[in-house]
């Protein structure tokens, strides 16, 4: 995937959570920033079109979206684990 790409899933992730978030906590000034921060401090995001990698909890240390893979490489045309 080229970076564009790249930029445009985290974009596209981050533009959901933070529009889902200044719903949910009322946003609406400055003086709301608080309220706003404690909502996006762990809640998960459930498996869904937006998400299509499966649900991801937000850790409340530092706001970041976690996913649980699988990594694999390639050696001679075989998939190693």
């Amino acid at each position: 995937m080229s970076s564009t790409g790249r930029s445009f899933m985290t974009t596209s992730l981050a533009g959901g959570v933070m529009g889902q978030a200044v719903k949910k906590s009322g946003r609406r000034s400055r003086k709301d920033t608080p309220d706003f921060i404690r909502t996006l401090e762990g809640p998960k995001l459930a498996e869904s079109f937006e998400h299509p990698q499966g649900a991801k909890p937000i850790r409340a240390q530092d706001r970041k979206a976690m996913i649980d893979f699988r990594m694999s490489r390639i050696e001679n045309g075989e998939i190693r684990g």
